[in-house]
């Protein structure tokens, strides 16, 4: 069958679309085979994670020389508190969105949007590694806690203190993903 059929759309867009899954090597097409996912492996994860703290940490930089008030970090604090509220009702799922949010919310604040399109890119590569760990993860207060400190030190205009905080907290959250992983025997998924 045909996948442009079967989704009722015209070739063109879906031939758009699979080469740039394949750019953002996502897929891997196979002429006259077809296509298939490509796995991602430990390192490519570490890879990625690297890139993705320097492209956030920029971003909370640029942030917080834009001196924003509190109505431009209100989105901000509305996805810690979902955060909060998830994990009090022991709903993973709904934490993983408000911390997905969290991010993505931090990259759209900066203004730079070709640094958001690279970050998205990023962050949606990553996304196979959160979904795979975060039932086994221990505790996931412990984001909470320094994505708070995080906005704190925005909200005081201390760019360099929220670049630390950030990287701290993302190193600790790459490591604990990929120990995870590791411990599951998952060298690529």
């Amino acid at each position: 069958m045909d996948l442009a059929e079967d989704l009722g759309m015209s070739r063109t867009p879906l031939r758009e679309a699979l080469v740039r899954l394949q750019n953002e090597h996502f897929i891997q097409l196979i002429p006259r085979h077809g296509m298939r996912v490509v796995p991602l492996s430990l390192e490519d994860l570490r890879d990625t994670y690297e890139v993705l703290t320097a492209l956030e940490l920029t971003a909370i930089e640029r942030l917080v020389r834009s001196n924003p008030d509190k109505r431009a970090l209100a989105p901000l604090d509305q996805a810690l508190d979902e955060m909060d509220a998830a994990i009090k009702q022991r709903d993973r799922d709904a934490w993983v969105k408000a911390d997905e949010r969290f991010h993505r919310t931090l990259i759209d604040l900066c203004g730079n949007t070709r640094l958001a399109a690279m970050a998205y890119t990023l962050w949606d590569h990553g996304h196979r590694a959160r979904m795979t760990t975060v039932r086994l993860r221990p505790a996931l207060g412990s984001s909470n806690k320094e994505h708070r400190e995080v906005i704190e030190a925005v909200k005081r205009g201390d760019w360099r203190e929220a670049r630390a905080l950030h990287a701290k907290h993302r190193a600790r959250t790459s490591q604990e993903i990929i120990a995870l992983l590791e411990q599951c025997r998952l060298g690529s998924f």
